[in-house]
């Protein structure tokens, strides 16, 4: 399940009536995330099954090549004031970039990211106060060949959501789900 950092929780489910740090580390199952495609290959990803992990046993993205295309983790939220984003993003083979990009609502976001540290690099984004579709879109692994070939992958981990809210304060829910 996700984790939440809290202060004040009248309702017990771990998330604070006010600002409270969702974190997401893979670690266990997917709950309160949407996966888009839903495929065996994208998902939770150990470092045994040809993923690559920032901390801990698992990460987010693909196990196993699947042509030129985008998974995508998304879920609703609601935010407070000042509330951010933060992740690590990792590749695999040829030292470019992670294609990992972050939509909010939909649109595509600027990131500001760290330099590379093991193939993998911090990234964060501000958001504004209110209720947001997050999505974080994740490059499938491919071969290319524009300098002799290489297969290169791309993961996500240690998801990082400051100013969460709790949607709804007075029952538990610990994953947020509107229910």
């Amino acid at each position: 399940l996700p984790t939440f950092a809290f202060a004040v929780d009248a309702d017990g489910d771990g998330v604070d009536s006010g600002s409270a740090a969702f974190t997401e580390g893979f670690e266990s199952e997917l709950q309160g995330w949407t996966l888009s495609p839903v495929a065996s290959n994208f998902g939770r990803t150990t470092t045994s099954g040809g993923g690559r992990v920032h901390a801990g046993s698992y990460a987010g993205g693909w196990t196993s090549t699947s042509g030129s295309t985008y998974g995508e983790f998304s879920r609703s939220m609601s935010f407070g004031p000042s509330a951010q984003i933060s992740f690590w993003r990792g590749i695999s083979g040829i030292n470019s970039n992670p294609d990992v990009q972050l939509l909010i609502d939909g649109v595509q976001q600027t990131l500001s990211c760290g330099g590379l540290s093991n193939k993998w690099q911090q990234c964060s984004y501000g958001i504004t106060e209110g209720t947001h579709q997050i999505s974080i879109k994740v490059r499938s692994p491919g071969v290319f060949c524009s300098i002799g070939c290489v297969s290169v992958g791309h993961w996500v981990d240690d998801i990082v959501i400051s100013a969460a809210v709790d949607n709804c304060p007075s029952v538990a829910n610990p994953t947020q789900l509107d229910t």
